[in-house]
This record gives structure tokens, C-alpha cells and sequence, in this order.
């Protein structure tokens, strides 16, 4: 590495070249990417609590916070407050037990937990990279930290290349339609991103929908975007008004449309919002972007409204818009979003890795929302399997049953986000289900296997409550058939492999 490479780690980490050096060490000594976190420890500052607390608290994260399966932290601060009830001890604050966890030496809490050797490569999914950890990845830091100023360093090939190989596994699993948000553009990479993502589905024959994506405010105004990735407001809204021109096709079974989908409230000028929303309805095209992912207090703290309020105050909300996320919305803000008729793209898997809240889907359903599915980027899971993402998201609102106010929708439910749902999000009515008069959009699966012994009395339950855990036997779009037998018809799979391995080589890490 050279000592230009380091100077650019230093400017887009935003430290010094010194810290930039330290961290390179690190990592060469350690090994892993929790190498890299801030070991700072020890009880300075920590409200003191008698030793019989103390020990309760110590012993609960070791026995079972400290593990592969470790808990959420909501479930830690429950056993730990429990076990300190039971014995006649008043028990700890959230905040109390939270600081004692932190204390913990990180090494330790990496090795516990099986963390392997970091595999120094990047996988592509949806447009952007993926940095493993062995078999246990994690977030070690918060994500735009270490991820986006990789981004900001990936060509229009490895764009291409990434999104073929996301549409490749998504058309394995039996998905026909694909909506993606790209909102990375490095500006050494230029403005065809979008153009080359319509590239690669078009060579699949998979049905797509481009979510133009972008980002107008710098970080020296509170961005979490590295200011190469930076376009203004007219270079969004040009891009995305040449887009529509160009591919946007309204007509019923049309297999490419453009989404007008800013990045979120958080890192664009409202300006952005507001005449993203004009575009959008003036060439009547649907809206999208991200809300309720962490941001709410920034935004509430920027505008004085957390971010469902102020998106509909911008007149981003409606009938023709869907946000992605929402796991930190109330539920006042949920149905505010229902009665606009404002939809949801639920992405359940992000969960694993990320730890964030799992998404009150049942609130959701509850309150009349529109959801759809999704597998979310690469940032944060590690496939684009949306048939897995249907298991998971019914599995994970099991797990949370017993704490919800509302039931959990019956395994169907969760098979009609994956199709109708996210067709309608979609603004689509030609597609998300098997009729007369829809698109022939399909794909069959064998169930003559021992996988499936006892389940084909329910076959709509299949996959929400038993799960696939192999690729489809025949993905048919449009009425025709682009993967059966294993094989992408008419296609080399071991030489896209090859291609996009070779293109995302060329990454610098």
C-alpha cells in the first residue's frame, strides 16, 4: 500500500493519515475486521452499582449474550433485569446494562462468537459489494463508515457486473421482477449506471424496474455519503427525466420501468424531494426512497418532524409511493402512512446482520399498509434469494410474536408480499399473480422430493413456513422460460461467473 493509498483511507474515513496507519496495522495483525474497532474499555463514567448487580449482569452476557446465537440486546436487558427481580435486587437500566456489554473487550467478544479470518473479497449483490467476515459476518462500525467509501471507488463495469450476478441468483429463486435503488454514483464511474443495470436484465429477460437513486447533500451538512458519490438536485432530476424517456415503457406486461427514488430525507436537500415528486407525477412513475431505518431523530432534530411527517409535508407520500424499511416507525406513523395510501418494501434478512428491530409486519397488516418484499442490498445480507427472504420474514415475526400487540399474518400472507404485494407497490396490476389476462410470470418447483414429505397438502404455506433451500426447477418470465434444469437458457453461467469476477478484482479494498 502506498502512501497515496493511505492518504485517500484518510480523507474518506475523515481522520488523520496517522490514524489511517494505525488502523492499516490493525487489521495486518488482527486479521479481522473486528480488529478495527475502538477497544476503549473500563468503567469511567459508568454509574457504579453494587457487586451482586455487577455479577447477574457479567454472568448473563457470558452465559448468554457471549454466543453464535447470541440474543437481541432487548432480550438481554429483559433476563438481566428478570434475574436481578428474582433475587429482590432492583434491576439495571437499559442504558446500565447496554455500558457494561460495551465494556466487554471486543477480541474476546470476537472470539467467542467464532469470528474467522476476514476473506479479502468483494461479492456482488444489487449494484454493491459485500465484505465478509468469515461465516459470521457482522457490523462492526457503522455501515456508510467502511461501505461507502468502497462504493465510491467501483466503475461502471463492476455497477454491471453486480447487478447481473444479484438478477442471476434472484432468477434462480423464481423471481420474475426486480426493483432495484441504486443510489451510488461515484462520479468517476458517470451516469449510465442505470443504463448498464438495464443491460443485464435485458441479457436474463428479467422484468425490471430502476430505482433512480442519488444523493444532493454533502457531508460537511450532515451526509453519511463521501462527497464523491455527490450529484446536485439538477444532475438528479436530469438523469432521472432522461431515463424515463428512454426506457420507461407504461404499456401492461412492459419489462422496464423507472422509479424517481432520492436516498433518503437524511442525506438530500428537500429541494430534491419535492421536484423528485413533481418529476415522478408529472410522467406518472412511481417514488420511492428509505425511511424509518435510524434516521427519524436527525431528521426531527433538522426539520422538526421526524421522517414519515416530513416526507408528506414534502408531498412524497402517497398511492405511487413506497418507502423501504420503517423497522423504528410508531404506530401513529404507520397508519399516517396507511391512510395515504403509502406503501412498505419490508426486507426482513438485514436483520442478521445489521441488528436492527425487527419490522412490526403485524402492526402493518393491522393497519391496512401496503407491503411488499424485498432482499435489500449487499450492505447488509448476504444473497438476493427473495424465496429465502419469504421464510425469513415469517420466521423472525414468530420469534416476536409473544412481544406484539398485533398477531402474525398467516403463513399466505407472507407468499402475497413476495407477489401481489410487490407488484402492486410497483404500481403494477399485470403482474403478482397467476390469471387470465396477467403476464406469464411463473415458476415450478418438484415437490416429489424427500425435502418436502408432509407439506403438499399446503402448498401456499410451502415456503413462508417450511422453506426452499435450493433454486427452482424451471423461472419462466414473460412467457418464456430463462432458467430450468439448472441452466440459464441460452446462457454460459460459468463464464458471466468468470467476467464478473474479473471486473470486481479490479476494486481496490
Amino acid at each position: 500500500m502506498t502512501t497515496a493509498d493511505v492518504t485517500l483511507l484518510a480523507t474518506e474515513l475523515e481522520t488523520s493519515r496517522a490514524t489511517a496507519y494505525r488502523l492499516i496495522k490493525l487489521f495486518r495483525t488482527g486479521g479481522t475486521v473486528m480488529s478495527l474497532v475502538d477497544r476503549k474499555r473500563g468503567p469511567e463514567g459508568h454509574r457504579a452499582l453494587d457487586d451482586r448487580r455487577e455479577e447477574i449482569i457479567r454472568t448473563t452476557i457470558n452465559r448468554y449474550y457471549l454466543t453464535r446465537n447470541r440474543p437481541a440486546l432487548s432480550q438481554l436487558v429483559r433476563d438481566v433485569q428478570t434475574n436481578c427481580m428474582s433475587v429482590g435486587l432492583k434491576p439495571p437500566h437499559r442504558r446500565t446494562i447496554k455500558a457494561r456489554l460495551e465494556d466487554i473487550d471486543l477480541q474476546k467478544r470476537a472470539k467467542r462468537r467464532g469470528e474467522t479470518e476476514i476473506m479479502k473479497q468483494t461479492q456482488a449483490v444489487p449494484a454493491l459489494p459485500i465484505l465478509l467476515s468469515g461465516s459470521n459476518a457482522r457490523p462492526v462500525a457503522r455501515p456508510e463508515r467502511l461501505i461507502y467509501p468502497i462504493f465510491s471507488r467501483l466503475t461502471e463495469d463492476c455497477f454491471y457486473h453486480a447487478s447481473l450476478t444479484a438478477m442471476a441468483e434472484l432468477v434462480k429463486h423464481g423471481c420474475t421482477t426486480a426493483f432495484d435503488h441504486q443510489y451510488c454514483f461515484p462520479q468517476h464511474a458517470g451516469k449510465r449506471l442505470i443504463d448498464r443495470q438495464f443491460e443485464a436484465a435485458d441479457l436474463l429477460g428479467m422484468r425490471f424496474h430502476a430505482g433512480r437513486g442519488g444523493n444532493t447533500l454533502p457531508k460537511s451538512e450532515g451526509s453519511t455519503i463521501p462527497d464523491a458519490m455527490l450529484e446536485t438536485t439538477d444532475e438528479f432530476i436530469a438523469d432521472c427525466a432522461r431515463l424515463i424517456d428512454t426506457y420507461h415503457d407504461a404499456d401492461p406486461f412492459s419489462m422496464r420501468q423507472v422509479v424517481v427514488a432520492p436516498c433518503q430525507p437524511v442525506n438530500c436537500y428537500r429541494e430534491t424531494f419535492v421536484e423528485s415528486a413533481a418529476l415522478a407525477r408529472d410522467r406518472g412513475v412511481q417514488l420511492h426512497t428509505h425511511v424509518g431505518e435510524g434516521e427519524s431523530p436527525v431528521v426531527e432534530a433538522r426539520h422538526g418532524m421526524r421522517t414519515v411527517d416530513y416526507c408528506a409535508e414534502l408531498g412524497f407520500a402517497g398511492p405511487d409511493t413506497f418507502y423501504a424499511h420503517c423497522w423504528e416507525l410508531t404506530h401513529d406513523e404507520l397508519r399516517t402512512m396507511a391512510a395515504s395510501g403509502t406503501g412498505v418494501a419490508h426486507c426482513p434478512e438485514p436483520v442478521y446482520l445489521v441488528g436492527a428491530e425487527v419490522t412490526d409486519i403485524p402492526a402493518m397488516s393491522a393497519f391496512g399498509l401496503r407491503v411488499g418484499l424485498g432482499c435489500d442490498g449487499a450492505a447488509s445480507n448476504d444473497n438476493s434469494n427473495l424465496m429465502h427472504c419469504v421464510h425469513s420474514a415469517y420466521m423472525l415475526q414468530c420469534l416476536k410474536a409473544s412481544t406484539r400487540a398485533h398477531p402474525v399474518p398467516p403463513p399466505v400472507d407472507f407468499l402475497d408480499y413476495a407477489t401481489a404485494g410487490g407488484a402492486a407497490l410497483l404500481g403494477r396490476r399485470d403482474i403478482g399473480r397467476l390469471a387470465r389476462g396477467m403476464a406469464a410470470d411463473l415458476f415450478a418447483i418438484d415437490t416429489r422430493r424427500m425435502d418436502f414429505v408432509g407439506t403438499r397438502h399446503d402448498p401456499l404455506s410451502l415456503i413462508a413456513k417450511v422453506g426452499i433451500g435450493m433454486p427452482t426447477d424451471m423461472t419462466m418470465i414473460n412467457g418464456r422460460i430463462v432458467w430450468a434444469r439448472g441452466e440459464f437458457i441460452g446462457l454460459d453461467e460459468a463464464r458471466l461467473f468468470a467476467e464478473a469476477e474479473a471486473a470486481l478484482a479490479t476494486v481496490e479494498l
